[in-house]
Formats: structure tokens, sequence, C-alpha cells
């Protein structure tokens, strides 16, 4: 980018952050900024919710569902161009200012069984798939990467 960084993450932080954005550009949803994360919990509609980290009416449903599920496979790869931190695919993320990356089993909504991860892994029904090689367009356009990964998964 032709930006300086600090001036892009404001610049991301102020665009994808706002009511215009959550109603009509559905990434801004699921864009979880290390630098901003009282804004994340604050401002986008989706991914808080789904994750349970904001608490709500439909909390306890909608973990309950989630756990209904014979098993659950979460695929990503350290490749992925577009997702920041690519292994946040797979529920790690960075810890704070991108100093390190902490694991999904070290993570509050694993540790607190927000939406169930924990009760799945302890149940064996979890699995995390770490694709090598695989950028973000791979899942929707590589034949192989889809017969490989994603067809085996579905029966």
């Amino acid at each position: 980018t032709w930006l300086p960084e600090p001036i892009t993450d404001r610049l991301a932080h102020f665009l994808l952050y706002n009511w215009v954005a959550q109603k009509i550009y559905c990434a801004s949803n699921y864009w979880n900024d290390p630098y901003h994360h009282k804004s994340f919990l604050k401002h986008v509609h989706f991914l808080p919710m789904v994750n349970n980290f904001t608490a709500h009416a439909h909390s306890w449903e909608w973990k309950e569902n989630f756990l209904r599920t014979r098993q659950v496979y979460f695929m990503g790869s350290d490749d992925d161009e577009v997702i920041k931190p690519p292994q946040s695919a797979l529920f790690s993320f960075w810890s704070d200012r991108e100093a390190s990356l902490i694991p999904m089993r070290e993570q509050p909504i694993y540790i607190n069984d927000w939406i169930g991860l924990k009760t799945l892994d302890n149940e064996n029904r979890l699995h995390l798939v770490s694709v090598p090689g695989c950028n973000h367009q791979s899942w929707l356009k590589d034949s192989d990467v889809f017969f490989e990964y994603i067809i085996p998964v579905l029966w």
C-alpha cells in the first residue's frame, strides 16, 4: 500500500467500524481489529454476537444449536493472504498489538466455552484443518483442494 501502516490501520478502522459499512459491506462484520477491540465489540453487528463475545437474547440458544452438530470442521491455511492472521480461521488470534499468536485453546472463546468449542473438542467433534499452500481463492477455485479437503467431510 502507498499509505504508511498506521494511517492505513486508522483508515480501515474508520471505514469498517461505522454504521454504513456494517449495513452494506458484509466483510466489515468479520473484521476483528486487534488495535480496536472495544470498537469491534461495540460496532460490529455479526461476529461478536455469533461468537457470543457479547451477551444477547439468543446466546444460549445459538450455543445449543451449534452443539447439535455431529462434527465441526474449521479449515484455514497459513498461506491465506486475505485473512489476517491466517490462523484466525482456526480461532487463533493475535495478542495485544500483534506481538504473538494465541492458540485457540488459550482464547477466552474456548476457555469459557462461549459457543461450545471446548465441549466439541472434549467430545472429539471439533476438527481444525490447516491446509498447506492454500491461498484465499483456492477454497473456491482449486478443484484439488475442494476434492481433497471439502468433499470428504461432507459425507
